[in-house]
């Protein structure tokens, strides 16, 4: 059996990324649920899954490692601190670049609400989170992480379970969150591992072909001369066919 690909990837952000919950009472990265989710739906033998989590309370966006991917999740805090969307998305920007210059690939998320209704915030979210999203570039992929963990749309039953403090989310809540990127970063993976798959069945050598098998000989009829005389009655037939009778042998053949 081949080894398994490496897969190492950069779970990078402030404190949404390392879990922070019950006002700092417990950590419960969402990076845990993303690699349960991913274990179990990528084939078995496809990837050897490694997960780093680089998030901190109160991290704003600044320098990524090098990993097969790094999902990044900012601009929270900068939002919060009255920074405006342009700058907020040049910051993320930063990071992505530097991640992609070291060879990892990159999964931007938008950022999610909380219970604040501000419409200078909430305009300032609206704009950077289509900023994130409309962003092209070579290995550069976007999941709308605000569009998958609602905060005012949910009934105050999940809103309870999933939300601790109406910014950051619960043990349960950054689980949910978790499967929710998995979801995302599902579809990514499983692509490689097709377009991987044809690749090497493109580079494998072609078999050789099988030499045809020989054909078994065939005995050329006599022709008959005009010495052999009148022919008999089963002279007239195939030589091949024995149950036509017998055949007539004649002493000059064996001669």
């Amino acid at each position: 059996m081949p080894p398994k690909t490496p897969l190492r990837i950069l779970c990078f952000g402030d404190s949404l990324t390392s879990g922070y919950h019950s006002y700092g009472g417990g950590e419960n990265p969402y990076a845990d649920a993303l690699v349960d989710r991913l274990a179990n739906a990528l084939p078995e033998d496809a990837y050897h899954i490694t997960v780093v989590v680089n998030g901190r309370p109160g991290d704003a966006a600044v320098e990524a490692q090098s990993f097969d991917w790094v999902i990044v999740l900012g601009g929270t805090n900068d939002l919060a601190n009255m920074a405006s969307a342009h700058d907020v998305f040049n910051a993320l920007k930063t990071s992505w670049d530097m991640a992609l210059a070291k060879g990892s690939k990159v999964l931007a998320l938008t950022v999610p609400e909380c219970h604040a209704k501000v419409k200078w915030l909430n305009a300032s979210r609206r704009a950077l989170n289509a900023s994130i999203l409309a962003h092209e570039q070579t290995n550069f992929y976007t999941f709308d992480l605000f569009a998958k963990i609602p905060y005012h749309s949910l009934p105050q039953q999940d809103r309870d379970a999933f939300w601790d403090d109406g910014l950051h989310l619960t043990a349960d809540g950054y689980n949910w969150m978790g499967r929710h990127i998995a979801d995302g970063l599902l579809p990514i993976l499983e692509q490689q591992i097709l377009e991987q798959q044809i690749l090497e069945q493109q580079h494998r050598p072609e078999q050789q072909h099988r030499p045809e098998a020989a054909k078994p000989a065939t005995r050329k009829r006599r022709t008959k001369s005009a010495d052999d005389g009148p022919a008999f009655d089963e002279e007239a037939g195939s030589p091949n066919i024995i149950s036509q009778g017998y055949v007539v042998v004649r002493r000059r053949d064996l001669d």
